[in-house]
């Protein structure tokens, strides 16, 4: 019983590396051709590095951005993504849904903080507003103002759509563990 166990797990292991070798064959970095517009994620300089492609090597790419070449070793990169164009309705979209967030928003924290701060007891009679009270017309009012502004603004300048050509490939490792067992670990990057 425990010779079948270990021929299991042998093929178990030799499974996970076959695997993990395939992965990462498909998981190479593709050759960008110099002009193409591009963002490159990347543990270091651990941001987003958009611009347009100068040259690429075996282990480095060097992207032309606004501030200057930034060279970016593809060790450290986590995904490259190539500009398909802009899209005026994905900024429609975006700017609509902005503008509602931003201004319905900022419409409930001033009522809030105006119902905190200037709470006063004295008032009394028909004149006297809770502007609590208010909150479900005037939010819902800012966010149809916030998104239509934000929407026509949004259409206007359009957003940029990327499409996905390399992703990191996981990390698959096997370790030995107590008692003859065997522990599996994979590392997703994302």
């Amino acid at each position: 019983m425990a010779n079948l166990l270990t021929a299991v797990r042998a093929v178990a292991a030799c499974a996970m590396v076959v695997l993990t070798r395939s992965t990462i064959a498909l998981g190479q970095a593709p050759t960008v051709p110099p002009g193409t517009r591009v963002r490159v994620n990347a543990a270091w300089p651990n941001t987003d590095v958009v611009g347009r492609v100068q040259s690429s090597t075996a282990d480095t790419i060097a992207v032309e951005t606004y501030a200057g070449t930034r060279s970016v070793p593809l060790a450290t990169v986590k995904r490259i993504d190539v500009s398909v164009g802009r899209s005026h309705a994905e900024g429609a979209r975006r700017g609509f849904l902005y503008g509602a967030i931003g201004l319905g928003g900022t419409v409930a924290a001033v009522l809030v903080a105006g119902h905190f701060v200037a709470n006063d007891d004295t008032c009394g009679g028909s004149e006297c507003i809770d502007d609590l009270a208010l909150a479900p017309i005037l939010i819902p009012i800012g966010a149809a103002f916030g998104g239509v502004a934000g929407g026509i603004i949004g259409v206007l300048a359009g957003s940029e759509q990327w499409d996905g050509v390399y992703f990191a490939p996981p990390h698959i490792s096997i370790l030995p563990a107590r008692k003859g067992a065997m522990s599996i670990g994979v590392s997703l990057g994302f």
